[in-house]
């Protein structure tokens, strides 16, 4: 601040208070915050500074600190600063204001500022009461939310791994959870403090280990002994007291599994036909579950031999040559399962022998050929049941192939090999015979099939629409069928040139002009029309594969020469034009005079003679004298005529 001398200090106080008379002075006002953003329970100091903008005079009077409404208190400016310090700001956002109260020489005035105050984290521990504890026993979860002089309010949700337990409000710094029902494992309790206001949320983490009991487990069987065939159930009881195990019981025959089941309350059972003849060590082994461990009992099942039911069935009857017959021999003894195998005949031929599977046999025949069959299945017994044997008579009905015909070329172009291939075709089974083609009514040709297919190429089909047959004459097993396609051959298209006999040639010349029609192997016929520009000189009709036509009537320039070519019932139309240069004739020019040597004064006639040989020219001639012009006349016939009386004498 300035130094203000006595002299000086007078001289402007007399001008405040002259200036009092109309307004007081206006201070200039700063405000900081020493910690900005500040945690939940950190002091906090404001300042404010006010002081003249001419750093002349000093401010003085009383500071008011304002948080919104809300007053934080009243300082007193020393030197031009008071200061406020706070711990009692609530976690969000804050606007803070700095009252100046004003003396006599400043006006009151003020200012904000934005404080915010950030949640505080606070230490969340957690503890059981029993670790390790035993399944079924309570337990005590304590979860214990610090933050040193202040006390968090709010509650702790309380977790097994992702599963609720419940939720406790905090008393004083603690809440507890009791449980019971913690499964025998490992477990991770989790304690979620949910946070308030002024604290954020947070956890901790306890890894809390129950043990497994061991239930009792029991086995009766419902008849004992019982006769091969019976049904038997065997039940298994797995108690453990207060407590219900689940999970399931496997039982066995031996070292067979007679199948896995759920418990139903403390029990699981099985039924059972299937137990062959003699005496079986029957075990039931409780799985365990996750509280209780694993178990088993056994007893001694006593069970005597029976006889089964033989029926034979056909999957298709009557059936049709080419199609797999499925014979289906089923073994029954009510409630039991015969095992072995079952030998398949047709009369006196094996089809095969095959193993029961459940309480059936089956054997597909795939080349019974047509006729009636006697098949017989014999079952050859085991060591719980007696052989038997039944019969079926099969019908087999002869079979119809399905014949196709594809073009290898379709649509095809006049003149190109088409190739049709008919394919006989039944499934499994490979007809024999022949294919024969047909061109509407003519024959393209008799295939024998080799394999499944037979094949035709036709190398002379006319240009349009051909119903393309293939007709299969059938053999011993298969009936005769027939198929159809529409092959379409589209018109060739030629290849036309053009050539002049002399080019350039000159005026009044015979010039000769050939166009020539070719395609190949074929020979295109119709005719062909001569053009000069749009002028035609004429049709010609094609003589091998060409045509000629001469002109010596073309006048000198540049003709565009063009041959057009109709086309036939093979073959399009098609032009080429060529460029045909007609060169001007030179024609032979002479001079004669009427009177030489003549006399100056008399007339004197001169005729000019324009000779081309067949042709005549037209046109003017222009005489002259020297370089004078004695005039321009138009020819008569081949010659031109002029008169003159004013030559001077001399040599002209």
């Amino acid at each position: 601040m300035k130094k203000v001398t006595a002299f000086s200090f007078f001289i402007l106080l007399a001008f405040v208070f002259q200036a009092g008379a109309y307004a007081a002075l206006t201070p200039r006002l700063a405000f900081s915050s020493s910690l900005n953003p500040s945690t939940f329970g950190q002091n906090v100091t404001f300042t404010a500074h006010v002081d003249d903008s001419t750093l002349v005079l000093t401010p003085t009077g009383l500071v008011t600190f304002y948080d919104g409404t809300t007053s934080l208190g009243n300082m007193s400016l020393i030197g031009d600063s008071a200061r406020l310090s706070t711990a009692n700001l609530a976690a969000g956002s804050h606007t803070i204001k700095m009252v100046y109260g004003g003396d006599l020489v400043f006006n009151k005035d003020s200012t904000t500022i934005t404080q915010i105050v950030n949640q505080a984290a606070p230490i969340v521990s957690l503890v059981s009461s029993l670790n390790p504890s035993t399944f079924g026993r309570q337990v005590t979860f304590k979860t214990k939310v610090d933050s040193g002089s202040r006390t968090p309010t709010g509650s702790v949700t309380f977790f097994d791994g992702v599963t609720s337990l419940g939720s406790a409000a905090l008393t004083g710094d603690s809440a507890l959870l009791n449980t019971g029902s913690l499964t025998a494992g490992t477990h991770t309790i989790k304690g979620v403090y949910s946070g308030s206001p002024n604290f954020k949320s947070d956890s901790a983490t306890v890894t809390q280990t129950v043990v497994q009991v061991t239930p009792i487990v029991t086995l009766v069987s419902s008849l004992n002994p019982s006769t091969f065939g019976q049904n038997v159930t065997f039940k298994a009881k797995v108690d453990s007291g207060a407590q219900t195990p689940t999970g399931s019981v496997t039982f066995y025959d031996g070292a067979t599994s007679l199948g896995n089941f759920p418990l139903t309350g403390d029990s699981a059972q099985v039924s059972t036909s299937s137990l062959t003849g003699g005496s079986h060590s029957v075990k039931a082994v409780y799985s365990g579950d996750v509280n209780f461990r694993s178990d088993s009992a056994t007893i001694t099942q006593t069970v005597n031999k029976a006889g089964p039911t033989v029926t034979l069935a056909s999957s298709l009857n009557p059936s049709t040559f080419g199609q797999n017959v499925t014979f289906k021999a089923k073994v029954d003894s009510g409630t039991h399962t015969p095992t072995g195998s079952v030998t398949f005949y047709d009369g006196a031929t094996s089809i095969g022998n095959v193993s029961l599977t459940g309480d059936s046999a089956q054997a597909t025949a795939t080349n019974l050929t047509a006729a009636s069959h006697t098949i017989k299945a014999v079952y050859g017994g085991d060591g719980n049941f007696r052989s038997d044997s039944t019969t079926i008579t099969q019908t087999v009905n002869k079979a119809g192939p399905t014949v196709t015909l594809t073009s290898s070329l379709n649509p095809s172009t006049f003149g190109q090999n088409v190739t049709f291939k008919a394919k006989v075709d039944s499934g499994t089974h490979t007809p024999t015979g022949t294919v024969t083609f047909y061109d509407g009514a003519t024959s393209l040709g008799n295939v024998s099939l080799t394999g499944d297919s037979a094949q035709a190429t036709a190398t002379n089909l006319t240009a349009g629409s051909h119903t393309i047959k293939a007709v299969y004459g059938g053999d011993g097993n298969f009936r005769s069928d027939s198929t159809t396609i529409t092959q379409t051959v589209n018109k060739a298209g030629p290849t036309v040139t053009l050539a002049s006999g002399l080019n350039p040639s000159t005026f009044g010349q015979n010039v000769t002009f050939k166009a020539k029609v070719d395609s190949g192997t074929h020979t295109p016929t119709g005719s062909v029309t001569f053009y000069d520009g749009a002028c035609s000189l004429g049709n010609v009709s094609i003589v091998g594969d060409s045509a000629l036509v001469s002109s010596a009537a073309l006048t000198s320039g540049a003709h565009t020469i063009k041959a057009v070519y109709g086309g036939d019932g093979n073959f399009r139309s098609d032009s080429t034009t060529i460029t045909q240069t007609v060169n001007k004739a030179g024609p032979a020019v002479t001079l004669t005079s009427g009177l030489n040597p003549s006399t100056f004064g008399q007339n004197v006639t001169f005729k000019a003679k324009v000779d081309s040989g067949t042709h005549t020219p037209t046109g003017t001639v222009t005489f002259y004298d020297g370089a004078t012009s004695l005039g321009n006349v138009s020819i008569v016939g081949d010659s031109a005529l002029v008169s003159s009386a004013a030559l001077t004498s001399g040599a002209h």
